[in-house]
């Protein structure tokens, strides 16, 4: 099963293809190729191709069982109902490599365009999309955006393929030592989330290839100096904790926002009970914390973030 950065590491090498000069003919050949067809349709270059785009996508990095093909938007998000992945909450912060579904002119609520999610920076999405003023191009577009028809929440692995080499599982602290301060990135050599400034100590809990992952994404090391003695997750007791938030605490499969949110279906029993129907856990809500990674806890339905957590 295809991880999250295999795919937008995809379409980041698809940026520019376009109709103009007969380069997005690649796109559309890997998505004929690809047997059976989506109700037996071969797409043609001069159709509209922004579904064929994701789902050539999937094609290529072999994850047609989690996002499934069509060349059509709305029957897309029928499969992607069929197999229980389906979010229509346009005012939900979607994570990347969800699937951005939208509706233009909010008259029948049949979705005109789709693209994926490469990255979230406070409100503001960041999409990748095939046939977008006929070429692949990044959008910017609001959370919540009255355009926005909803997401596919396809169920990525949390760990890499063999091909790539696991992040190892680290923790210590690091001050940021370079005078402009470091970008933080939704992956290794990925796109830009947010920045922190120089002299910022931040908790590396895992590595790849000279990256640092903080909990909110990945930071070269290069322009960051190991803080004498290392962070201990014992510094944090384990136990019974309860959830402080304003509206729900998302459940991830790993310690850190690059990992796919849990459902509902996806949590323990006592969980589901204790979730809204998009799997968050509700305000007030007991968990047992069993270890912590940096500010991660884990909890029997997976982990969350320790920040709206308080002991009890």
């Amino acid at each position: 099963m295809a991880t999250v950065n295999e795919l937008l590491n995809q379409a980041r090498a698809w940026i520019g293809k376009k109709e103009s000069n007969g380069s997005h003919k690649e796109i559309i050949d890997i998505y004929n190729g690809h047997k059976p067809l989506a109700r037996g349709y071969k797409v043609k270059y001069t159709d509209s191709w922004c579904a064929t785009f994701i789902s050539a996508l999937a094609i290529k990095c072999n994850c047609t069982d989690i996002i499934p093909t069509e060349a059509s938007c709305g029957k897309m998000i029928e499969l992607f109902k069929n197999i229980g992945c389906w979010q229509e909450d346009s005012n939900v912060t979607p994570d990347p490599g969800d699937i951005i579904f939208y509706d233009w002119d909010k008259k029948d609520s049949w979705p005109e365009h789709v693209g994926i999610v490469e990255s979230v920076s406070g409100n503001q999405i960041t999409a990748i999309e095939g046939n977008k003023s006929d070429a692949v191009a990044r959008r910017t577009i609001a959370v919540g955006n009255a355009s926005i028809r909803g997401y596919g929440v396809p169920k990525y692995s949390g760990s890499n393929s063999q091909s790539t080499p696991k992040p190892s599982e680290v923790n210590y602290k690091v001050r940021v030592n370079t005078p402009s301060g470091v970008n933080c990135r939704n992956a290794p050599n990925g796109a830009k989330v947010k920045a922190y400034a120089n002299g910022t100590e931040l908790t590396i809990s895992k590595e790849e290839n000279g990256w640092g992952y903080t909990g909110e994404g990945w930071v070269s090391l290069q322009y960051c100096t190991k803080v004498q003695g290392n962070f201990s997750s014992n510094t944090k007791s384990t136990g019974t904790y309860e959830v402080r938030v304003d509206s729900a605490l998302i459940v991830r499969s790993g310690p850190g926002t690059n990992y796919s949110r849990k459902s509902k279906s996806q949590l323990t029993v006592d969980g589901q009970k204790r979730s809204n129907d998009n799997g968050g856990l509700l305000n007030g809500t007991r968990v047992t914390v069993s270890k912590w990674n940096g500010n991660w806890a884990k909890i029997p339905s997976g982990w969350v973030s320790g920040n709206y957590l308080k002991k009890v």
